[in-house]
């Protein structure tokens, strides 16, 4: 069910896309409209820590951790374990939006990005 849910990435960021990097750093506001209720929004927090691009999903406070997390050419795919599961997320940087879709054993889930206006 948390499957949805998403991205909290944690990427060493040697031989990433780097301009998608700077691009991607900050708070984005996601939705998935077929995502389970509890899980149809929420936040995905872009960081860098010791050299490194890290990510975070925030619903109400609850943090889940990205844990791979590569980034070729605006395309961004990674992956995240929610309630036991491997979710496989690939995204993609068009616009000044992310958009893709979160893969779980249940299928595709649609899912949009945008980022915070600071």
């Amino acid at each position: 069910m948390l499957s949805a849910l998403i991205m909290i990435f944690a990427v060493n960021t040697f031989g990433q896309d780097h301009k998608t990097v700077a691009a991607i750093k900050g708070t984005w506001v996601y939705n998935s409209e077929m995502a389970p209720y509890e899980y149809q929004t929420g936040k995905v927090i872009f960081f860098e820590e010791d050299g490194n691009l890290k990510a975070k999903i925030d619903i109400d406070g609850y943090i889940i951790p990205i844990e791979t997390l590569e980034i070729e050419d605006a395309k961004i795919h990674c992956k995240a374990t929610i309630e036991y599961e491997t979710v496989n997320i690939k995204l993609v940087l068009k616009d000044g939006k992310l958009s893709g879709d979160a893969v779980t054993y249940e299928g595709s889930i649609p899912v949009k990005l945008e980022k915070e206006k600071e």
